[in-house]
């Protein structure tokens, strides 16, 4: 209900601040988890899934596959699960978040949101857990476009701590994505995430399924 759409024009200012952040940070290394669809509001009641592949460049790097089931928990919350494998530095992973939308995508208003996210991770020689915050904002742009009917960017900052082998360091990362609508039922999903403070760089895409 909220997936109302404008025109890039209308926000260059948005559209600035993704293209300065991602000129920005893309030298650095760091982050790990990334978000996939998860800016996007799952109306009540319905649900999404989706596979998303990862490349991961530190730490010796490694490739993996995440899925993803999410679910709209409320008119203002989603719940979702993530269930994943990788080689090299990350290797299974498990878990989920909740997402508050608390200022919904609706006509000139940009989306914004907050959320958490638990993560059990396995490395190369320990398990790690994985607590973080998030807060993210999006918009949903309409397109004209064989490709896409719409295109929704999106940023998010996730902060948070890593425990692993008896020991915590904090954790961040900033996410910039986009997720592009084919159908009514078919969205696709690119993302750079990178780190600001011991996280993997990582970019990862995808496609989820909305019934």
């Amino acid at each position: 209900m909220y997936n109302l759409s404008l025109k890039l024009k209308r926000y260059p200012a948005f559209a600035g601040v993704l293209l300065g952040l991602t000129g920005s940070f893309f030298g650095l290394s760091g982050a790990e988890a990334s978000f996939f669809t998860t800016p996007h509001f799952v109306p009540q009641d319905k649900y999404s899934i989706g596979a998303e592949p990862e490349g991961v460049f530190t730490q010796g790097g490694s490739f993996g596959i995440n899925l993803r089931y999410t679910h709209g928990l409320s008119e203002l919350s989603n719940l979702i699960g993530i269930l994943g494998a990788g080689s090299g530095s990350k290797g299974f992973r498990l878990g989920g978040a909740m997402t508050f939308d608390v200022f919904p995508d609706v006509g000139k208003q940009i989306g914004i949101g907050f959320g958490g996210q638990g993560l059990l991770v396995q490395r190369v020689s320990v398990m790690a857990v994985e607590i973080t915050g998030f807060a993210y904002m999006h918009k949903n742009i309409a397109l004209q476009s064989d490709y896409a009917t719409s295109w929704e960017p999106f940023l998010a900052i996730p902060l948070g701590l890593e425990l692993a082998g008896g020991s915590y360091q904090g954790i961040s990362s900033v996410s910039l994505g986009s997720i592009f609508t084919h159908s009514s039922h078919l969205k696709s999903v690119l993302e750079l995430s990178v780190g600001l403070s011991v996280m993997d760089t990582s970019i990862s895409g995808g496609i989820a399924y909305y019934p």
